[in-house]
């Protein structure tokens, strides 16, 4: 598992790449954060950082990236060598993942990712509670019911479902026709029992 750090350095990375660069600005950074947790608590099955992740007044907040980017306004746009000293991610699994979630959200502006996140009960409930000296984090729990809960899956993402299910049945498959491990070490060695003698 990565810091948010380094999935933060990725989407950049990302951001960045294609046949027009389109940089992010920090509120649209943590929006994609906030995303790519809920999504991958959904379709990976686990946290992709182990960052918390608050519930700020003008939306999700991963403080340690926060800090990265420097605050507001939410104009700036993030430095590309805001994260050159965080490590690149620990899974080559991560990078298709974000890859896919870019392709499903990298196209939005901050106020179209806004707009998705302001009716999201993970993060009412956290941005309440942040508001009468709570926490205010949102629970991963949560996060994961409420985009589980969603009639469909942004289609870039839905690939990334299909072909790593499929994956997972091929290694499945290949365990399956595989020998039994003991009789695969022990074919072909003598048996060290004296014959007759338990």
């Amino acid at each position: 598992m990565s810091s948010a750090r380094s999935v933060a350095k990725e989407l950049v990375r990302l951001s960045l790449g294609g046949p027009v660069p389109d940089p992010l600005t920090p509120y649209r950074l943590q929006a994609l954060l906030y995303h790519a947790q809920a999504w991958s608590l959904v379709l990976r099955d686990s946290e992709l950082f182990p960052d918390d992740v608050h519930g700020a007044a003008d939306g999700p907040s991963v403080p340690a990236v926060a800090t990265a980017c420097g605050e507001r306004p939410e104009s700036a746009v993030v430095c590309v060598r805001a994260f050159d000293q965080d490590p690149c991610l620990d899974d080559d699994d991560e990078a298709v993942f974000l890859a896919h979630l870019w392709g499903a959200y990298g196209h939005l502006s901050p106020s179209g990712l806004y707009a998705s996140i302001q009716g999201e009960a993970p993060f009412l409930k956290a941005k309440k509670e942040s508001t009468t000296d709570g926490t205010g984090l949102i629970d991963m729990n949560d996060l994961r019911e409420s985009f589980a809960r969603r009639p469909g899956v942004p289609a870039a993402l839905d690939t990334y479902r299909r072909v790593r299910q499929e994956r997972e049945r091929e290694a499945e498959l290949a365990i399956l026709s595989s020998p039994p491990l003991d009789v695969a070490f022990w074919k072909g060695t003598r048996s060290v029992t004296p014959s007759g003698k338990q």
